[in-house]
């Protein structure tokens, strides 16, 4: 079985969301009944028995005239169900395993629902202005929120909803340098410590920052204001559009003079770009989206159209007009098994449970505790990643658990105990600090070799 890419289109003001066909062009299907804006929908993945992460079962769209989130699965053009909200979300993302969903509000709210559950685990103050975009790195160890109020902020997501903090949570790392408000993000595929994240902003820039330590790497300076970006998965191109309808095409390696291939070093500011523009569309661009393999971009615009574009040789392959409004987001996906198929089983579909309006009230159960959560242990240099199973006492310290092991354990089998401790952390830490290290040859090689190819 051929494995079929779809594109599928929102907009702000016609109530359809059409899948197509990206290659052809051809209408599949059409989900009735909604109007969101950009970086305010969503995907859950099927099953992993049927598939996992890698293919989609469910569309979520939070609206833009009131504070719902409508959900429809593929198998039906007609509503599947809808959530009541505490406000107004102007963004939303899913988690890659599909186990959490994370909003922001135009109060600069953020809030984060357990999708097994539909319970509200934390909502907080996370900018002083509306959340315009939300991403979740590739491990889910951690989301980024970028803010009107020109900041993006690092969000470790074992700490965001932690059951015993009876605090708001703090940012692990607060990314400011931008003059005006944050239109998008891209983050790098790979673990947490490893990431990179790009973001861009009406102030002509897209920064490069890295995710752990949340240095700043590389300001590209553009023509326009920026309004969408994409990365694609070698993380060796950056597409960028503009508030005048023209996306910029940036090579993020480049030959040195020895002819090797040269990336983006810290310290390297201000890279004006001056890569191929992809020009066909006559007002801003609103999303963009990347095939699976990068030879294929997607773009929506404010002038009602979507384009389909070869990244290679940056032309124009098709022109999707159907809608009659903004087109506000579009995404590239999979073909789901049981697109428009009324037959298809409930059992086919990721459950969708309502979700709740308020936080649980301290001190009751909030967590299904069969969930691993990804999250970092001990020292947050490390890139170690670690799983923590969730319990109610939730990433207890390692004295607590040593308290476990006995009611009343003498000193003695305390330090022992300990001393085990840390030499298996210990152990784990070489191990993969080896596995980071043959990851970032491979990386590199692969860069090598594709910038040979291309030259």
């Amino acid at each position: 079985m051929s494995i079929t890419e779809v594109a599928v289109t929102a907009s702000s003001t016609d109530p359809a969301v059409h899948i197509w066909d990206l290659r052809s062009g051809a209408v599949l299907g059409t989900l009735k009944g909604n109007k969101s804006n950009a970086r305010a929908t969503a995907t859950l993945p099927l099953p992993s028995h049927l598939g996992g992460a890698l293919i989609s079962s469910t569309f979520l769209a939070a609206q833009n005239d009131r504070g719902l989130v409508h959900a429809w699965n593929w198998a039906k053009a007609q509503l599947l169900t809808k959530f009541v909200l505490p406000e107004n979300l102007t963004s939303l993302a899913m988690s890659n395993s599909g186990i959490y969903a994370v909003g922001g509000g135009q109060s600069g709210r953020v809030y984060i629902w357990q999708m097994n559950t539909g319970q509200l685990l934390r909502a907080f103050d996370g900018h002083y202005k509306a959340v315009k975009v939300i991403r979740f790195t590739t491990d889910d160890l951690a989301f980024i929120t970028g803010g009107e109020d020109s900041v993006a902020n690092v969000w470790l997501l074992a700490s965001t909803i932690d059951p015993q903090a009876d605090t708001d949570p703090s940012p692990h790392r607060s990314l400011s340098g931008h003059a005006l408000p944050i239109t998008d993000i891209a983050v790098g595929v790979g673990l947490f410590g490893s990431a990179r994240i790009f973001t861009s902003s009406a102030d002509r820039t897209c920064k490069v920052w890295e995710a752990l330590s949340g240095d700043l790497l590389t300001t590209i300076v553009y023509h326009k204001p920026i309004t969408s970006i994409a990365l694609d998965v070698t993380e060796t191109r950056l597409f960028a559009g503009s508030s005048e309808g023209l996306i910029y095409r940036t090579n993020l390696y480049h030959r040195s003079a020895g002819g090797e291939a040269v990336g983006l070093r810290q310290g390297v500011d201000d890279i004006r770009s001056d890569e191929s523009v992809l020009m066909g569309h006559s007002q801003s661009i609103t999303s963009l989206a990347l095939s699976f393999d990068g030879s294929i971009l997607l773009s929506g615009s404010i002038d009602g159209t979507a384009m389909v574009w070869d990244t290679t040789s940056s032309q124009a392959l098709r022109t999707f007009s159907t809608h009659k409004a903004p087109v506000t987001d579009v995404k590239i996906l999979l073909k789901p098994p049981h697109l428009m198929d009324p037959s298809a089983s409930a059992h086919n579909f990721f459950p969708i449970k309502p979700w709740a309006r308020h936080v649980l009230p301290a001190g009751e159960v909030r967590h299904d505790p069969s969930v691993e959560l990804p999250t970092l242990a001990g020292d947050l240099t490390s890139t170690s990643h670690p799983t923590t199973t969730l319990q109610p006492t939730f990433l207890t310290s390692i004295s607590d658990k040593l308290r476990t092991l006995d009611s009343t354990p003498s000193e003695s089998a305390l330090e022992t105990a300990h001393a085990k401790l840390q030499q298996q952390v210990q152990q784990l830490q070489q191990q993969n600090e080896q596995l980071v290290g043959i990851n970032d040859e491979l990386y590199q090689g692969a860069v090598t070799v594709l910038m040979r190819d291309l030259a």
